[in-house]
């Protein structure tokens, strides 16, 4: 797991990052049954089907950062 986002100090989304692989990693699946996080996004650089991969949210790097507030 990369980024582990918290609000009011409990987890509230866990981000993987990945260069070209849509399907969610192992460590996905083992953070989110131990931490609970209701969101849970992989973001992938090469990523040319962005959409759900079942609970995990699968978006390409330049949508996401784009969605960032500054």
């Amino acid at each position: 797991m990369d980024f582990v986002l918290t609000l009011n100090r409990k987890p509230w989304a866990l981000i993987e990052v990945k260069i070209s692989e849509r399907s969610p990693a192992p460590a996905m699946r083992y953070f989110a049954d131990r931490l609970k996080a209701p969101h849970k996004i992989q973001v992938v650089l090469d990523c040319d089907r962005p959409g759900m991969s079942g609970d995990v949210h699968v978006i390409d790097a330049a949508n996401f950062l784009n969605s960032l507030p500054v």
